[in-house]
């Protein structure tokens, strides 16, 4: 009777565990990372909620840092945001690339907007990027890839990844609390 009831236990348990690794694939590593960091990132003197499927990426620089989320059964999006602190500054204002440099690198221009970055105003410019699929089936509108980059004076923050994860990317954006010593 305790045979069985050890084996059942087992078999359930197995079975919760198979389940959670097949729902949040690689998500699993974006809850540790929650619970080591919190809900934030701490950067260069500024503080970013990061979204809960979002974890850091392992190639943030000493100037960068960029967090990842990766698509499963649960979490339909992909996203790569990357927040750079570029050694110079600019005044120049973010333009668009031309139609032709666009087109050539595979992108088609979608729009620009007024962005925030904590108290701080900018622009970004959003490229829908013109991937064929290997399978030859068109992709659902919230997974088509997409394309920004934007620039708040000396921070410049760039997005890659599918339309349905952009809003968390302005989110990201609009978090940015300078971080009082």
């Amino acid at each position: 009777m305790k045979n069985r009831r050890l084996i059942l236990n087992v078999l359930v348990a197995s079975s919760v565990v198979m389940a959670m690794l097949f729902l949040f694939q690689t998500n699993i590593f974006a809850f540790a990372w929650h619970l080591r960091h919190g809900f934030h990132r701490e950067f260069n003197g500024i503080r970013f909620a990061v979204p809960l499927f979002y974890q850091e990426a392992q190639g943030s620089t000493l100037n960068e840092f960029s967090i990842i989320a990766n698509p499963s059964p649960i979490h339909k999006k992909h996203a790569f945001i990357t927040v750079s602190f570029p050694p110079w500054t600019t005044d120049k204002p973010l333009r668009p690339m031309s139609p032709e440099d666009a087109g050539r690198i595979g992108m088609t221009l979608a729009g620009e907007r007024d962005a925030r970055f904590g108290n701080r105003a900018g622009k970004c410019v959003e490229y829908t990027q013109n991937r064929m699929a290997l399978d030859g089936q068109e992709r659902p509108s919230g997974l088509q890839p997409i394309w920004i980059t934007c620039r708040f004076g000396e921070v410049d923050v760039d997005f890659d990844g599918s339309r349905n994860a952009v809003p968390e990317f302005y989110f990201l954006m609009e978090s940015a609390n300078e971080v009082k010593n």
